[in-house]
């Protein structure tokens, strides 16, 4: 399968937004963005959070060689799963 390929089958990012002020990360963004998305954004809307694990999920299983979007920087990238920065206020 080629990134071509792979950037056709990328599930959708599809989500409820309240008065349009909430901008989901594109395709392109790297998988910390999707999670940070998800983990600040998210999880009070619980109803979107299935379709971001949809797309976690997805991603994990895509192989390096065929990944399109960008990829993680430092720490961020060591798992999928919540990630906490050294710069958020909590």
């Amino acid at each position: 399968m080629t990134k071509a390929e792979n950037f056709l089958q990328h599930p959708e990012a599809e989500f409820v937004r309240p008065s349009g002020l909430i901008h989901p990360p594109t395709q392109l963004s790297s998988t910390a963005a999707w999670m940070k998305f998800r983990d600040k954004t998210l999880l009070p809307l619980k109803e979107d959070v299935k379709q971001v694990e949809i797309i976690l999920a997805w991603r994990e299983h895509v192989p390096h060689e065929y990944r399109f979007w960008r990829a993680d920087r430092g720490t961020l990238a060591l798992s999928i799963g919540t990630v906490k920065s050294k710069f958020a206020p909590f």
